[in-house]
């Protein structure tokens, strides 16, 4: 029998467990540094909101007072939903992605977590716990950074490469977070009753600082530069009294100091020495992830003239980046072709929600900030308005990194945390009922009974997307180990979970196709079985968002790779696709160029040539010079056909058969000096394979190259004995004693 009683405390603590999200790591699922915990978190909010809805009824207990921050943040909650609704794909909208898990739906969770805080969390006490938790998990998430890449027990979960990422798995995203513990533990002092245990705060709040900067994110580093500065601006405009006078006084000679460091890593950076941090301070507009948020910039302009008063629902700024493409992308790597945010959160607002519902965000905010100014003028305790201050300033510095990084599922969870406490504190502070529209307020109560009537909706929904990403987490490992048979077995299991980003899970499935493609092992039988089911879940998506360019593409894929193992016929239905996807996004390379792959397979060479020339002209890609080599190849234009090949190696040479098939034109060509870095490569690849050190060794001898030809022969026996008989009259071919080196 539940304790009424013990709900209350229940929740709280249910809260508390929910700032170890930072440590989470769920290896089964696709993106394992964020999916599995975001669903984990669903799933407690769900039942939290479950057993707060049950208390209230049973008790009878009084709903917390409402004030200004709490109706607009429904008010922007309800436009997030109505946005989501009126937007290009309500269903992307809605449930969101693995990607970045960041729909209505998922949104909706931290909501709740505001008002279950602000219902639950009702005393200082309550605050004081919630912040010691955040604190604590923030200083195992930085020791974690420090010392995980040298435990084997984190291989594959924190990278090596100089810059701290944690268990966040990102140093963009570790840094963003980091943000909150660390502001916390320089205000806690300030902010709890007793004086004890001060000193240890400030240890803490200096550790994590130092490991926020050996995250080194420029746009987290310009964050706290510029909420430092005006947190201390704001506290010295506030106090002029004696008692602080020696406060203020350092705190004006910390910003000096700080302006004084500021121009020297400059000067240091710009020198070029290799002297720690210096990359937070390289900052130049001419740099290539500057350049590309601008441009991404760009495309939302594009994209809010075009849906200017609602937006086009959230989670659809890449139908926004396909709609308004801009080719020059391409000029900085493959990778900066594919934008799903437009890293500015307050961009992302604006592009998702339309004028209307970044206006109301902006109250959000404008709201906080009026909270906050009001509770520092009439906070009685001069300690607690300091800690109230550097709150603010940590919050500023959030606010601003921000405008170049991207939200996640940590930093959402205690962002929505402290605007309730903001919410808490001015009523505590002033004690006065702020006015309030009525229809607001029933509204959000219409809205929560009917959450809780879906709450089993909504959760066999969550339980089915932490199923269906492990599914596709185990099918992509099978695909990266070649196993085609386990493969499809677990595909199938992939493409039957009803999950609400069944698109998505189509796309990866797709790209394991066009791996084991490289890889040379997929099969007539795998695609026969496989390709329709992703044909018909890519038509479902175009039936309903007819207009978008993704699925148009990838349905483009599957026909092809059918066209080319199961039936040719498939190869003009993806042209069909081709032509609808670039009609779609017409700056982009990668429709013609596989409408000129597909000539090439359906024989019709010249036009293949004619399409990649014309592209090649235009974008200097990698993957098109590799295509154009391997037409003109077909063509008979062998001379230009090499030249181009060797232009698209970076691509081509990604697949051992590509490297083959390269080998032997040069074999053709009697380019034998050019084939000895690609046996060699393919040695490092297959170090056990016989048959790459004896054709190597081939080669020298054709280059008369004997030392090295000796080096590669006898390799291959070392690694296979047997071949000690073919070995010896290798050598005697070759004038050397086969005696001396095998005896």
């Amino acid at each position: 029998m539940l304790n009424l009683a013990k709900i209350p405390s229940i929740i709280r603590y249910g809260i508390y467990v929910s700032t170890i999200m930072p440590l989470v790591f769920t290896s089964k699922t696709m993106f394992p540094w964020h999916v599995g915990k975001t669903l984990l978190f669903q799933l407690l909010i769900q039942a939290l909101v479950v057993l707060g809805a049950i208390y209230l009824f049973s008790k009878r207990d009084r709903i917390f007072t409402w004030g200004w921050l709490d109706a607009t943040l429904v008010l922007f909650w309800i436009l997030l939903l109505v946005s989501a609704f009126t937007g290009v794909d309500p269903v992307q909208s809605f449930w969101g992605n693995q990607s970045r898990m960041q729909g209505v739906f998922t949104l909706s969770h931290f909501f709740l977590v505001y008002f279950l805080a602000r219902q639950f969390l009702d005393k200082k006490e309550h605050w004081l716990r919630l912040f010691q938790w955040i604190i604590g998990i923030g200083i195992l998430s930085a020791v974690i950074a420090w010392i995980g890449p040298y435990i084997p027990a984190f291989d594959q979960i924190i990278s090596a490469d100089g810059r701290l990422s944690g268990m966040i798995g990102n140093p963009l995203f570790f840094g963003a977070y980091l943000l909150f513990p660390t502001m916390l533990a320089w205000a806690y002092p300030f902010i709890a009753s007793s004086k004890k245990g001060h000193t240890w705060y400030y240890v803490v709040g200096i550790f994590l600082t130092i490991t926020l900067l050996f995250a080194q994110i420029r746009g987290v580093f310009l964050g706290m530069a510029f909420g430092v500065l005006l947190g201390a601006i704001l506290f010295l405009a506030i106090y002029k009294g004696a008692e602080y006078k020696k406060m203020r006084t350092w705190t004006t000679v910390g910003l000096l100091v700080l302006i004084v460091l500021g121009i020297g890593g400059m000067f240091i950076a710009r020198s070029g020495q290799a002297v720690p941090l210096t990359r937070l301070f390289q900052i130049s507009f001419s740099e290539g992830t500057v350049q590309t948020r601008l441009m991404a910039w760009d495309i939302v302009r594009q994209g809010v003239v075009e849906r200017p008063v609602l937006g086009w629902g959230a989670e659809t700024f890449q139908d926004v980046f396909d709609t308004y493409y801009n080719p020059d992308f391409l000029r900085f790597s493959f990778a900066e072709t594919i934008w799903d945010k437009p890293h500015n959160t307050h961009l992302d607002v604006l592009i998702s929600s339309g004028s209307i519902g970044f206006i109301v965000y902006l109250a959000v905010l404008v709201v906080a900030a009026g909270t906050m100014w009001r509770t520092i003028r009439q906070q009685k305790k001069q300690r607690e308005t300091i800690g109230f201050i550097i709150i603010a300033a940590g919050l500023i510095a959030y606010l601003a990194q921000n405008s170049f990084g991207i939200d996640t599922s940590h930093t959402l969870f205690v962002w929505y945390l402290l605007l309730a406490y903001i919410a808490f504190q001015a009523q505590s502070v002033s004690q006065k009922t702020m006015p309030l529209a009525k229809g607001l307020f029933y509204t959000w109560v219409v809205l929560g009974v009917l959450w809780i009537a879906l709450t089993p909706v909504w959760t066999v929904k969550t339980v089915q997307a932490y199923n269906g990403s492990v599914a596709l987490g185990n099918a992509r490992d099978l695909a990266a180990i070649g196993d085609i048979d386990a493969w499809q077995t677990q595909a199938q299991e992939v493409l039957t979970i009803q999950v609400p980003f069944i698109e998505e899970q189509a796309q990866f499935l797709t790209q394991d196709l066009i791996l084991m493609q490289g890889l040379g092992i997929l099969d007539r039988e795998t695609m026969a079985h496989i390709g329709p089911q992703l044909e018909r879940t890519y038509k479902s998506v175009i039936a309903r968002y007819p207009d978008a360019y993704a699925p148009h593409f990838w349905l483009s894929e599957v026909y092809a790779l059918m066209g080319e193992y199961v039936d040719t016929s498939y190869i003009e239905q993806s042209n069909d696709a081709l032509q609808a996807a670039a009609e779609r996004s017409p700056n982009r390379h990668r429709p013609p160029l596989l409408l000129a792959k597909n000539m090439l397979l359906a024989g019709n060479v010249d036009e293949a040539v004619d399409i990649l020339e014309g592209l090649a002209a235009v974008h200097d890609v990698r993957e098109l010079h590799w295509f154009l080599g391997l037409a003109l190849m077909e063509q008979g234009e062998q001379a230009r056909g090499l030249a181009s090949l060797e232009k698209g190696q970076a691509f081509g040479l990604q697949s051992t058969n590509n490297v083959l098939y390269l080998i032997d034109r040069y074999a053709e060509a009697e380019a034998y000096e050019k084939i000895v870095p690609l046996y060699e490569r393919l040695v490092r690849l297959e170090p056990h394979n016989t048959q790459y050190h004896t054709s190597l060794a081939a080669t020298h001898a054709a280059l008369g190259n004997t030392e090295d030809m000796i080096a590669a022969i006898l390799e291959a026996v070392r690694i296979d004995p047997r071949l000690r008989t073919s070995a010896r009259a290798f050598l005697q071919e070759n004038d050397v004693d086969p005696s001396v080196f095998l005896p």
